[in-house]
């Protein structure tokens, strides 16, 4: 039971971080041609650097997340992702321990965070959602996710930089997330309309994994798969593996609706974590070109 719980503590730190901090690759990865990091930000009250690619390793001081890990009809998660991105089902190792009646599943990981100190620009909070895709790195020992539909932001220079560098796609809006003892309360909204709220209980999250292995994140933008490295070091976190724990719901707004299409929060929580006082590094991703899509059957 020790070597297992060592196991799946690894693989919840490298889910843990996913949406926060890169490391850089030790493998070239400005063979691809990434010009959109000469961008020039677009607001200089911002506290920017003068170019997109001198933001570069970005740090994160001092992070808060709560993720929980929802299963999903796993054709249904692949119909939400490009041409040449694959998504894994649920009981892929490390998720080994969930049997083969998940077989049929995906794994999206829904996460809150607040960044409370950054390098450059405000302090920020943020609500994604990520699934997890098949990618040569996981024979490397990183995870891959790749960050579909829309996340919802607290500022704007965030936003920017997100999209201009990654593709990450966010809407601006009002995040926030609150710890009692009773769990955790995380709630998103855009427009004025609410996006997702979600309940993440704590009085089981007893066991503390080992330091988290490297993530890769990917996402699109201009016809091309960005890929970047992550690493970090959270101080606290507390990690459950209790199915059913944390609970999800979808409001009205359009990108609740993309979310409920693939059928997310109809289905069980399979992992939650919450993490605080979290360092980390993001630095420059790499890119390719995407391959064109299939054409459709008749």
């Amino acid at each position: 039971m020790k070597t297992k719980s060592m196991q799946l503590g690894r693989w919840a730190g490298a889910v843990l971080l996913s949406s926060l901090i890169l490391l850089p690759s030790a493998r070239a990865q400005d063979s691809c041609p990434c010009s959109w990091y000469d961008a020039v930000p677009p607001n200089p009250d911002w506290g920017l650097p003068p170019t997109l690619g001198e933001m570069f390793p970005f740090e994160f001081y001092d992070t808060e997340e709560a993720l929980a890990n929802f299963l999903v009809p796993l054709d249904r998660l692949q119909s939400v992702l490009p041409p040449g991105v694959q998504a894994l089902p649920a009981n892929f190792p490390p998720w080994a321990y969930l049997d083969d009646s998940h077989a049929d599943f995906g794994l999206v990981c829904v996460m809150f965070f607040k960044h409370n100190s950054v390098q450059y620009g405000e302090p920020y909070n943020a609500a994604f959602a990520m699934a997890m895709v098949d990618d040569p790195a996981w024979s490397e020992g990183f995870s891959a996710w790749y960050a579909f539909g829309t996340g919802v932001i607290t500022s704007e220079a965030a936003q920017w930089w997100g999209m201009a560098a990654f593709g990450w796609p966010c809407a601006m809006g009002n995040v926030r997330f609150e710890v009692k003892p009773q769990g955790i309360k995380a709630f998103a909204w855009a427009d004025g309309e609410l996006v997702m709220k979600m309940d993440v209980g704590t009085e089981d999250m007893i066991f503390l994994p080992p330091a988290p292995d490297p993530t890769l994140l990917q996402s699109t933008k201009e016809g091309y798969l960005t890929r970047a490295r992550m690493t970090g070091t959270p101080e606290i976190r507390s990690v459950s593996w209790t199915q059913g724990t944390s609970t999800l719901k979808l409001g009205e707004h359009p990108i609740a609706q993309q979310l409920r299409a693939i059928g997310l929060g109809e289905y069980p929580c399979v992992m939650q974590i919450w993490s605080k006082h979290m360092l980390g590094t993001l630095d420059r991703g790499a890119c390719e070109p995407l391959p064109p899509a299939s054409p459709a059957s008749n």
